[in-house]
């Protein structure tokens, strides 16, 4: 049958030997992802024109197409993926890695585009679409790695949700009925969707991808780097949520101020969690006024403004790089830093905003009131991005985590100095010694700068 690859080495074993086989171009370049082989794909059509597909360790593809001008687009490996339908051979052959520094295009976007350049005319999509039996989305499906149009993201969440036939989709009435079947086919050939009855015991779903896997598919110039509206959402992220936040907890203390819930009143679990919620409201609060309160005694005020600001603002800002980690995890060392020092700007300007001290409008205000700007972004910037580079140290250990506390407490381990640094700094700010301010100030550089230069 054309368009179905004859003498092929197979995609899954690990040796080059040839053995018969009858599989689409599709399947076969899917196989090849998945397995992260390298190898080249050559067929021949009807003019007797030779197109080839390289591959490269399933991550990266060069397509040449004949007769086209620009053989490394998405356009010449659509045209490969049309060609294959009516190719009269089609070989797998070993080939060497490509070069360094050659073009090429991302493999899990050239399989997404060449499905559906290639259209549902195959058996094979008759074959898996009009079955008759329900759709189901694999529990491990990874479709963030393909370009997925909003329609079709749709169309895979109601597959997740239960199991729908093509009919019960089309009434749905998300795609078009030629647009559905051809996605449809393209979630069976990834393995990211089965029908009801199939054996899935053996289907691992393509799309999965390491962080350094995800950094290998970058262009180089964008590798480990944080992009300007990853950091600007992170900015603003902390500056609304975090300070927010603070401002909430502090607000909902003074409500609840001498509220007192007496144990013997608790019934069940949520009694309890609320009594010890209220606790620790009630416990924020009084730490903040202690530290605003001028007769508090130094060691007292201390505490308070450590455990009732520093520690929440700290662990708003390094949440951010926390969560990149945690769900991501391909920043390097200075793109770690670059977002600790875009989260710590944003808190710091919202903190400035909250805490500035009577003063003309900030565009005419004094030489005091523009120091105190400077600092406040400055210092918040120098904390964040210290707890950043700590972060990025214990990136591994975050992406293994067994359960969320688990990062959590990775979480209080590297901002423990910062907030600690923060409290003293505030402490002294607030009790009028600005000298001692300034050396808790100074004394905020040098973890940064010992993370920094280190290897």
């Amino acid at each position: 049958m054309r368009g179905e690859i004859r003498p092929i080495a197979d995609p899954d074993s690990e040796d080059d030997s040839t053995e018969v086989a009858a599989v689409p171009f599709e399947v076969t370049v899917a196989r090849m992802i998945r397995a992260r082989r390298t190898g080249t794909l050559r067929l021949v059509d009807r003019r007797g024109e030779e197109h080839t597909l390289l591959i490269d360790s399933g991550l990266r593809i060069l397509p040449r197409a004949a007769r086209m001008r620009l053989d490394h687009t998405f356009a010449a490996a659509e045209e490969i993926f049309r060609r294959s339908a009516a190719a009269e051979e089609i070989h797998l052959t070993p080939t060497a890695e490509i070069p360094e520094g050659t073009p090429t295009l991302d493999a899990f976007e050239a399989l997404y585009r060449g499905v559906r350049a290639r259209g549902n005319d195959s058996p094979n999509v008759r074959a898996f679409v009009h079955a008759g039996r329900p759709f189901v989305l694999h529990r491990d499906a990874h479709l963030e790695a393909f370009p997925l149009t909003p329609a079709e993201r749709k169309v895979a969440s109601l597959l997740a949700a239960l199991p729908l036939t093509l009919d019960a989709l089309m009434k749905r009435r998300v795609l078009p009925e030629e647009d559905l079947i051809t996605f449809l086919y393209f979630l069976g050939v990834t393995h990211s969707a089965f029908r009801e009855g199939d054996d899935t015991a053996s289907l691992d779903p393509l799309g999965h991808l390491t962080p350094e896997e995800v950094l290998s598919r970058l262009p180089p110039a964008e590798r480990g780097r944080a992009r300007l509206s990853e950091l600007l959402r992170a900015a603003v992220m902390t500056a609304t949520l975090g300070a927010g936040l603070l401002w909430l907890l502090h607000w909902t203390g003074d409500r609840v101020r001498g509220t007192h819930v007496s144990f013997h009143s608790v019934h069940g679990i949520a009694g309890l969690l609320g009594t010890v919620l209220l606790t620790l409201v009630q416990l924020i609060a009084y730490s903040h006024r202690a530290a605003e309160t001028p007769k508090t005694p130094l060691l007292l005020a201390f505490f308070g403004v450590t455990l009732g600001v520093a520690l929440w603002q700290e662990a708003a800002k390094a949440f951010t790089v926390l969560d990149h980690y945690r769900r991501h995890g391909t920043l390097s060392l200075r793109g770690a830093l670059s977002l600790g020092l875009a989260s710590g700007a944003g808190l710091g300007l919202a903190d400035a905003l909250l805490t500035s001290p009577p003063a003309p409008k900030f565009w005419l205000s004094s030489q005091g009131q523009l120091l105190h700007y400077a600092s406040r972004i400055a210092l918040h910037a120098v904390w964040s991005a210290s707890a950043a580079t700590s972060l990025h140290r214990r990136r591994k250990e975050i992406r293994t985590a067994r359960n969320f506390l688990d990062n959590l407490a990775t979480l209080g381990a590297v901002i423990a100095l910062p907030v600690l640094l923060h409290g003293t700094f505030d402490t002294a700010l607030r009790r009028g010694s600005p000298l001692l301010a300034a050396l808790f100030a100074l004394a905020s550089l040098l973890p940064l700068l010992a993370a920094v230069s280190r290897k």
